[in-house]
């Protein structure tokens, strides 16, 4: 349509040296940044015209794509986990288990484990299409704060207050320092 247009959410720097890292900025979780995003998109009237892209190192497990597509992402790229399958291909361990396989087709592998698990989700909800799973945050909270709530995950029910923006930059802030202990001097 006219106007329309892709955000990519990304936790990664092209210049970077480590695997797309930057030391001196710090990655904001992939599913705040996507949920943050779809809710001020629906706000603003645009959320229609705009597909919500996560490139990011912060999802390796099918749960990770069915909360990041649960929460408005149109797509997913697991750079990290990509990456993590070529260097383990490259290993000698890795060419053994691979069985003869390049790494494309233990990347392809993998995807299809992904889009297996999704799809056994979501016909577990009776939801037959990504389209009806994709943005309908069919989850309940456990342990994150009503603030955090009220700007990402919006309509998301809740059992017990948590973890709040404070909380969760500090976890980020440990994991960015432990990828880049020479901060910490």
């Amino acid at each position: 349509p006219k106007g329309a247009t892709d955000c990519i959410a990304e936790d990664r720097n092209e210049v970077s040296a480590c695997l797309g890292l930057e030391n001196e900025l710090m990655a904001v979780p992939a599913l705040l940044a996507v949920g943050a995003v779809h809710h001020y998109l629906i706000k603003q009237g645009l959320r229609t015209q705009v597909s919500l892209v996560a490139n990011t190192g912060q999802c390796w497990s099918t749960h990770h794509f069915a909360c990041l597509i649960g929460y408005g992402a149109s797509a997913v790229c697991p750079y990290l986990a990509l990456a993590h399958i070529r260097n383990w291909h490259a290993t000698p361990k890795g060419k053994a288990k691979a069985d003869g396989q390049t790494v494309q087709q233990c990347q392809e592998n993998f995807q299809t484990s992904i889009v297996g698990g999704l799809k056994k989700i979501m016909s577990k909800m009776g939801i037959s299409v990504l389209e009806s799973y994709r943005g309908a945050q069919i989850f309940q909270s456990i342990g994150i704060h009503s603030s955090v709530l009220n700007v990402a995950f919006e309509g998301t029910p809740s059992t017990m207050e948590g973890l709040t923006f404070s909380d969760i930059a500090n976890e980020a802030m440990m994991f960015h320092t432990r990828a880049f202990p020479e901060l910490d001097e």
